[in-house]
């Protein structure tokens, strides 16, 4: 059994991931109410790995990032409650 003491080229990047989001709700009476949410996630635009196909590599190798946080982005939600 051989052991490979941990270290920090081992670590992923760290994150800054700032998620915005912003409501407005509009009474409509007797019929209920109806609201408006916007979101902006990953404002910050991180674009850090979140995942490596392999932690185990042959001597000389690189990681290959397979899986990345999200591009920013804007989302519209509408909900209608009665």
């Amino acid at each position: 059994f051989v052991s490979v003491p941990n270290s920090d080229a081992n670590r992923m990047d760290s994150q800054a991931v700032l998620d915005l989001s912003l409501s407005k709700r509009f009474s409509l009476g007797d019929w209920g109410d109806f609201n408006i949410l916007l979101q902006a996630l990953n404002v910050t635009n991180e674009n850090a790995t979140t995942y490596y196909d392999s932690n185990i590599l042959p001597p000389g190798s690189d990681y290959y990032s397979t899986d990345w946080v999200y591009p920013r982005r804007l989302t519209v939600r509408l909900k209608l409650s009665f």
